[in-house]
């Protein structure tokens, strides 16, 4: 007799440790996937920074900073860092200012709408935009 509850205890917590189980796989795995999604956004923000260092740079080597220069450097760079075809020169917005009459300075901004570097699906709001700025100056 006691070797039959014994048994009857140890298909119980069985039982138990299924249930648990299936209530806790689904918060591992949206926290798996929330991990993997902001390492993604995180990549393609650190793109942007260096697309716009890129297009600062190539600015501030010209000896007339010329705007679609610039912004063809940021391409260049976006193209050139093998995204698989994910960001387009539509996506990307850039915009270049010369900062003072000598030519000495110059800025360019990087912007990517956060909707066209999601994985998974759009968690923050809308208008929310990865991006980055970079001044140079000579």
């Amino acid at each position: 007799m006691m070797r039959h509850n014994v048994r009857r205890r140890s298909h119980e917590r069985r039982g138990t440790a299924i249930v648990e189980m299936a209530i806790v796989t689904p918060l591992l795995m949206l926290l798996l996937l929330g991990i993997i999604e902001f390492g993604y956004v995180l990549l393609m923000h650190n793109h942007m920074i260096n697309a716009a260092h890129q297009g600062a740079k190539k600015g501030i080597t010209l000896v007339v900073a010329d705007e679609e220069k610039m912004i063809d450097a940021v391409m260049e760079w976006i193209a050139n860092a093998d995204l698989g075809g994910l960001l387009t020169r539509e996506d990307v917005t850039a915009t270049v200012q010369v900062l003072d009459s000598n030519n000495t300075s110059v800025q360019v901004q990087v912007v990517l709408p956060y909707g066209r570097a999601a994985i998974f699906g759009r968690f923050l709001p809308e208008g929310f935009d990865l991006g980055s700025t970079c001044t140079m100056f000579r």
